[in-house]
C-alpha cells in the first residue's frame, strides 16, 4: 500500500512541477482519482512559483480520471487549504501576507479568496488589515477586504513618524526650560548683587552720620 501511494505521489509531482513548478512537502498523501481529489495532511507547506502556503490539510481538485489518461497534463480546477493557514503572496509588483481558517485558490481566475479571522500586510507598508474575508487577485495585484455587519473591518498602521515629532517637540520643551530657568538664575542673581549694594550702600550712609 506503502509502495502504490509512493507512486502516486511521484506521478502527481512530476505532472504538476513540470509546468508550475508545484512543490509539496507533508506527512500525509492521498488520492481518489474517481473523485478526482488529492489531499495532503499534516504540516502541509506549498511552494508554487514564488507563492508560500502553510496549513494543516490541502485539498487538490482535478479532472476525474485525469491520471489514467498517458502523456495528459493534469491541470488543478481548485486547491482548499484549511487550519492554521498562512501564506505569502507575490502578485504584479507587490507581496501580500497574511493568516485565515481557510484559503481557496483558482488557478484559472488567479484569484486567491482567504475566509475566517484573515489578516493581511502588504510588503514595504506600514499597516495590517483584519476582516473576515480577503479576496487577492493575482492578475492586477489588487486586494480587498471584508468584514460583517458584526466585525467590521479593522486598519492598524504604526504611526513611526508621530513618535519622532512627539520627541522632537519634547526635546524643544525642555530646551526652553532649560533657558528659562537658567535666565530666572541670572535674574536671582542680579538682584541679589543689587540688593547687597543698597543694603552695602545703606549701611555706609549710617556711619558716616555717626562718625559727626
Amino acid at each position: 500500500m506503502k509502495k502504490i501511494f509512493f507512486l502516486i505521489s511521484i506521478t502527481f509531482y512530476l505532472l504538476y512541477a513540470s509546468e508550475n513548478k508545484l512543490i509539496i512537502d507533508a506527512n500525509r498523501f492521498k488520492a481518489d482519482d474517481k473523485a478526482g481529489l488529492s489531499v495532503f495532511t499534516g504540516k502541509v507547506k506549498v511552494y508554487r512559483m514564488g507563492d508560500i502556503l502553510k496549513a494543516d490539510k490541502l485539498e487538490i481538485f482535478i479532472q476525474k480520471n485525469s491520471l489514467k489518461v498517458k502523456k495528459r497534463k493534469v491541470k488543478p480546477l481548485k486547491y482548499v487549504a484549511s487550519g492554521h493557514v498562512r501564506f505569502d503572496i507575490k502578485t504584479k509588483g507587490k507581496e501580500y501576507t497574511g493568516k485565515g481558517n481557510t484559503l481557496t485558490y483558482n488557478p484559472k481566475l488567479l484569484i486567491y479568496t482567504i475566509i475566517g479571522n484573515c489578516m493581511l500586510k502588504q510588503d514595504a507598508q506600514n499597516k495590517t488589515l483584519y476582516g473576515d474575508k480577503i479576496t487577492i487577485n493575482q492578475t492586477t495585484g489588487e486586494a480587498k477586504v471584508e468584514g460583517s455587519e458584526n466585525k467590521p473591518v479593522r486598519f492598524i498602521m504604526n504611526l513611526g513618524d508621530n513618535k519622532d515629532k512627539n520627541n522632537n517637540t519634547s526635546n524643544a520643551s525642555k530646551k526652553i526650560l532649560d533657558k528659562n530657568i537658567t535666565s530666572n538664575k541670572i535674574d536671582n542673581n542680579t538682584s541679589n548683587k543689587m540688593l547687597d549694594k543698597n543694603i552695602t550702600n545703606d549701611s555706609n550712609s549710617d556711619i558716616g552720620s555717626f562718625s559727626e
